[in-house]
């Protein structure tokens, strides 16, 4: 799972994330993660940088989303 969070935010070495897209062409269970996570980051980008920033502090440090 992390390698497919880290896929979806770009943040694989290309290497890594050519290995990665070989891998979920084969697997179900990566390509459903792959599609879950797209679909997380992208009702992000939707939501206003500023309601992210005020949800961030009013939680107390270190709590679990």
């Amino acid at each position: 799972m992390l390698d497919a969070a880290a896929y979806v935010l770009g943040a694989l070495p290309a290497a890594e994330h050519k290995r990665f897209e070989q891998h979920t062409e084969v697997c179900r269970s990566c390509q459903h993660a792959v599609c879950e996570l797209s679909a997380v980051t992208d009702l992000l980008r939707l939501a206003p940088r500023e309601a992210i920033m005020a949800w961030l502090a009013e939680r107390p440090a270190g709590s679990e989303p």
